[in-house]
């Protein structure tokens, strides 16, 4: 009984221990704070990698442009939810999106204003941006972004500045990942099953089907525990599903 009291101690003192240098290392960024946005003086790792290539590649699932473009004045916006077992490969610039993302182990460095966050040892991170402007690659279980933020928030811990957050990281492997107003122009999803619900009234079972948005806008949230999971929740104004049973356009 005394062993398993001391364990529980332990526990809660390492827990309390690294919570409080996650707390140290935001005061020393918000102390630093000036006209040019934060700065802290840990050791420089180099400026933000702006480098993460949108090109699209044989990982990026080939969308119909030619449906993407006669969807653009249809006026219409077609509410939908979507279950998919396949998460796309997204390589886009984005505006002002909301992000969520929660890892078990961080393994990637974590730059902030060109200087590097280390949470190597942290164990489970919980890692919020909102307002995040910039370029994204989302490939697999990992998520790439080099960009701003207006708040950066870690295992709640609250970074913010009177200027833009600069943050970046390459190939960040995630346990769950949410982004919230994310707009792509299309957005093309490899064969998987699945479902779909349009407008509330439309129910279909997806087997080994494809699938393309045009002009979505709304939240995508994907997970890796299990296997992989994919979730869309918002409008597009062209819905494309295809396969070896099902052929469907909805504008």
């Amino acid at each position: 009984m005394y062993e398993q009291q001391n364990n529980r101690h332990n526990i809660r003192f390492y827990i309390v221990l690294i919570t409080l240098l996650i707390g140290g290392i935001f005061f020393i960024l918000l102390m630093n704070d000036n006209s040019k946005g934060l700065d802290f003086t840990s050791a420089i790792i180099g400026a933000p990698d702006e480098n993460i290539d949108l090109s699209a590649d044989s990982t990026v699932t080939e969308a119909d442009s030619s449906f993407t473009k006669s969807s653009r004045g249809t006026g219409r916006e077609l509410e939908f939810n979507l279950f998919f077992d396949t998460v796309p490969v997204i390589k886009e610039t984005v505006d002002l999106v909301d992000l969520e993302l929660r890892t078990i182990q961080v393994d990637s460095d974590i730059k902030v204003n060109g200087d590097n966050l280390d949470l190597s040892s942290t164990g489970e991170v919980t890692l919020i941006l909102e307002g995040f402007t910039g370029k994204m690659a989302l490939d697999g279980q990992q998520l790439s972004l080099v960009g701003t933020a207006k708040k950066l928030v870690v295992n709640g811990m609250t970074l913010s500045s009177k200027a833009e957050i600069k943050i970046s990281f390459s190939g960040l492997y995630y346990d769950s990942l949410n982004l919230n107003n994310l707009g792509l122009e299309q957005l093309a999803l490899p064969s998987g099953s699945g479902s779909i619900i349009v407008a509330e009234k439309l129910n279909y079972d997806l087997v080994q089907e494809k699938a393309q948005l045009a002009y979505f806008l709304g939240q995508l949230v994907c997970g890796n525990e299990g296997g992989s999971t994919l979730e869309l929740h918002g409008s597009a104004k062209g819905i494309k599903l295809s396969g070896d049973t099902l052929n469907v356009e909805l504008k």
